[in-house]
């Protein structure tokens, strides 16, 4: 028996995406994290697969510069941590607040994106939240955040899950090609 036969197929297959991920193969990436999320609510397993499975695919988004898309899923899973509350809510909706001022500051909305550090620095400490309270100080000043400037930061804070150093290459499942182009 191998390793990856103790842990659900979705986990191996998510793993899989986060590769492609890493090799700019965004759209991969997103047909391995989409499916993770379908086997893991098809299974019923628990949501903190659902909640980093979708939190994968907002990374994949975001990295392919895809922010509108971002915000449609950060408003999917505002909807979502209302509907299931647990004691890590209201920290994952302060993640979701920063991840969409990021959003809205690489659209170029700064007010949109300064309310929302706002509202996560309100409701966080800055250990928990560097990026959105450094975000709110800047912008609070009327700084320019280069895209550079703003990609140091979270490189900085591990803002992304999506790392080398946090795959299990061992544990990852490709799919078949069955979409073109894939």
């Amino acid at each position: 028996t191998t390793q990856q036969n103790h842990y659900p197929a979705h986990l191996g297959i998510v793993e899989q995406g986060k590769i492609h991920c890493l090799k700019g193969e965004y759209q991969k990436a997103l047909y391995h994290f989409r499916e993770g999320i379908r086997l893991a609510v098809t299974a019923k397993s628990p949501d903190i697969f659902f909640l980093h499975y979708t939190q994968c695919v907002m990374e994949c988004l975001e990295l392919a510069g895809h922010h509108v898309e971002v915000l449609q899923y950060c408003s999917r899973m505002e909807d979502f941590l209302q509907l299931h509350p647990n004691p890590e809510t209201e920290d994952l909706l302060l993640q979701v607040w920063e991840r969409k001022g990021i959003q809205h500051h690489l659209l170029g909305d700064r007010s949109a994106a300064l309310e929302l550090f706002r509202k996560v620095t309100a409701g966080g400490s800055s250990k928990q939240h560097p990026i959105a309270w450094e975000m709110h100080g800047w912008l609070t000043r009327n700084y320019t955040v280069s895209k550079e400037k703003l990609n140091a930061l979270q490189a900085k804070h591990f803002y992304f899950t999506i790392r080398k150093d946090s795959i299990n290459e061992d544990r990852a499942t490709p799919l078949p090609a069955i979409l073109p182009n894939l």
